[in-house]
């Protein structure tokens, strides 16, 4: 299970604290989902992306773990800047139709 998070980054150990965060939130949901959908392991994996498009080391290590490509963190920092943009846009045009 894998939940990947944009945050803006503050320090080199968010990255860990994020995947802690998330299995506190996911692992009590194991035994349920295992029996619900017969499966014999799930491993829950919190991800952080930068809001600025920052990878990880952590992520890193959870790409070539798992055989992806390059490619796909190509996309994912794509991806996620260019919503960091679409939230400063929305963010700047409520300011300014806020001040009319």
């Amino acid at each position: 299970m894998v939940d990947p998070t944009i945050r803006f980054e503050f320090h080199i150990n968010q990255p860990i604290e994020i995947n802690i965060e998330k299995k506190q939130i996911y692992e009590p949901c194991i035994p349920d989902l295992k029996s619900k959908y017969n499966l014999h392991s799930i491993e829950v994996i919190g991800l952080m992306f930068g809001a600025r498009g920052t990878i990880t080391h952590f992520y890193e290590d959870f790409r070539k773990r798992f055989g992806f490509g390059k490619d796909l963190t190509h996309k994912i920092v794509n991806t996620v800047l260019k919503g960091s943009c679409k939230i400063l846009q929305n963010h700047i045009s409520s300011h300014n139709n806020l001040n009319k």
